[in-house]
């Protein structure tokens, strides 16, 4: 293990419906950042260290000896992979991420620097588990900040095609279908060691990796699993490097899968498999909130308005422009 519209002003409040209590959240005042002032990603798909402001919606958690990646999609919330929070090992025991003893890092391409802040929180899917495999189903969580990030060219939330699940999947499609390159980033890498083997890794800056997303069938065929252990029905993706042979490949888990200028999942695995280096991702469709039918999609389709639905809460959302 080892994470735009133009500028508007927003008002946020949530109605969250737990099982036996019920609690209203204001947000208060949010400030956007026009998606074109962010650096374009490169041509390059050979792994490189990543450069100012290109990923500012990219930062990590570590506790103790174990870091994971974390994608910022508010000033207070991100998304990451499930067994960063919950861990399952080999033999189905259990085990919790230590909140006590747990950080949170932002706004820095250095390792162990950035602005820090604790989670408080977190939820996982409820279908998350570990298949009988090496993989985990439905490999998605979210974890809450103690305090509101200032946003700044470095701090930044990602951004989603659109936070309608049915234009999302559109454009998830057409990245697939056009074989569109897709980025993954982080301090965690996979080192090419001697022939056919790879060992994890730690770099001191954060680096960048081009990858290749698979059609569902294809994931399903690589990761040669049945129906039972199968990632895709619950959003699971596979992908491949765009450049093979490479000495080190880049891949945070927790961290996003970037492509044309969107977060469409997050990153839950890297590995070797067969001789090939492949990952998995999660996509973030079935995590999409939904909108409140007063305000127009398009007018805020390029921020990413939308909180987690992986608990079984009800959200309601009102945005006011201003």
């Amino acid at each position: 293990m080892f994470y735009i519209f133009n500028e508007i002003m927003l008002k946020s409040k949530f109605t969250i419906k737990f099982p036996q209590a019920v609690m209203i959240v204001t947000l208060g005042m949010v400030s956007m950042v026009s998606a074109e002032n962010l650096n374009p990603i490169r041509a390059s798909y050979n792994t490189r260290y990543a450069t100012e402001g290109e990923f500012p919606f990219m930062g990590y958690m570590i506790e103790g000896n174990k870091s994971c990646g974390l994608t910022l999609i508010s000033k207070t919330v991100t998304v990451s992979a499930g067994h960063c929070f919950v861990r399952i090992d080999k033999f189905g025991n259990t085990s919790y991420i230590d909140l006590s003893d747990t950080i949170a890092l932002f706004g820095s391409l250095l390792r162990g620097k950035g602005e820090v802040a604790t989670i408080k929180g977190y939820s996982v899917s409820p279908n998350f588990k570990k298949s009988k495999r090496s993989h985990f189903i439905a490999d998605i969580g979210i974890g809450y900040l103690n305090k509101p990030l200032k946003f700044s060219n470095n701090i930044q939330p990602a951004t989603v095609a659109s936070t309608d699940p049915k234009e999302f999947r559109k454009a998830w499609d057409e990245v697939v279908k056009n074989k569109k390159p897709c980025f993954a980033m982080g301090w965690a890498i996979l080192q090419h060691i001697a022939i056919q083997i790879y060992l994890n890794s730690i770099s001191d800056f954060l680096r960048v990796s081009a990858f290749r997303v698979l059609s569902d069938e294809d994931c399903t065929k690589m990761i040669m699993v049945d129906e039972v252990n199968n990632i895709v029905p619950y959003g699971g993706i596979c992908a491949e490097p765009m450049i093979l042979n490479e000495d080190s490949y880049a891949g945070e888990e927790g961290a996003a899968l970037y492509c044309e200028g969107n977060v469409f999942g997050v990153l839950t695995f890297l590995r070797v498999k067969h001789k090939f280096v492949i990952t998995e991702f999660i996509l973030l469709k079935e995590y999409l909130s939904h909108i409140d039918d007063g305000v127009s999609v398009k007018s805020i389709k390029k921020s990413l308005l939308f909180v987690s639905t992986i608990l079984p809460y009800v959200i309601t959302c009102t945005f006011i422009r201003k």
